[in-house]
C-alpha cells in the first residue's frame, strides 16, 4: 500500500529484456506485472499527462520487439566471419532469440 502526498512523475520500468546479450541468447523475456495499491488519503496519480504533475508510468514492455529473424540472422552470420576457424564465434545455448515476449500489466488501484 502506497500513501503519495506529494509525487512529480514516477516511472516504474518492468520491461522485458532482449534475449540476445553478447555471448549468450536467451528467450525474450515477458514485461512484469506492477500492481500500484493507493490508500486513503493518497493523491491520486494520473497517467495521461507526463508534463503535468502527479504523473505515473510503467514501462511493462516485451522484450524481442526491436529483433527479428534479419536482424538475428545478420548477426550470426557476421559473428562466423569474423570468428577464428570454426564455430567458435556464436554465442552458446540458441542462435536465434525466437519470437517476442508477452507484454506485462500495469494496474493503479486505488481504494477511495
Amino acid at each position: 500500500m502506497l500513501i503519495f502526498k506529494k509525487l512529480g512523475s514516477l516511472y516504474i520500468i518492468a520491461k522485458g529484456d532482449d534475449a540476445f546479450n553478447g555471448t549468450k541468447t536467451f528467450p525474450n523475456g515477458n514485461g512484469g506485472k506492477i500492481k500500484v495499491n493507493l490508500t486513503t488519503g493518497s493523491l491520486k496519480p494520473q497517467t495521461t499527462n507526463k508534463k503535468a504533475p502527479n504523473y505515473i508510468y510503467g514501462d511493462v514492455a516485451a522484450g524481442g520487439r526491436a529483433v527479428n529473424a534479419n536482424t538475428d540472422l545478420r548477426n550470426i552470420y557476421d559473428r562466423i566471419k569474423t570468428a577464428p576457424t570454426g564455430l567458435r564465434g556464436l554465442p552458446q545455448g540458441q542462435i536465434y532469440s525466437g519470437s517476442a515476449g508477452t507484454e506485462g500489466t500495469f494496474e493503479l488501484i486505488s481504494t477511495q
